[in-house]
């Protein structure tokens, strides 16, 4: 797949999200203190968690990355 493929996806995908972003009216609505502070003390520790979990795995991702890229090049290479 190539690289620019995506592009032609996010694109129209964030046009359409400025437009109906757009037409939002205001929702007259408020969240309870009580109620962002549960969210937060879910969201936080979730969020923390894969943050750290991404970190601790990012070299062994990048080097799994370059690895494939490493072979798939060698392997088109011996196609041509």
């Amino acid at each position: 797949m190539a690289p620019s493929s995506n592009r032609h996806f996010f694109i129209p995908a964030l046009i359409l999200f400025i437009i109906l972003a757009s037409m939002i009216d205001t929702a007259n609505a408020y969240i309870d203190p009580n109620t962002g502070g549960y969210a937060f003390q879910i969201l936080f520790p979730l969020i923390s968690a894969v943050v750290g979990i991404f970190l601790f795995f990012k070299n062994q991702v990048i080097s799994l990355w370059r690895t494939l890229a490493r072979l798939l090049r060698r392997k088109s290479d011996d196609q041509s």
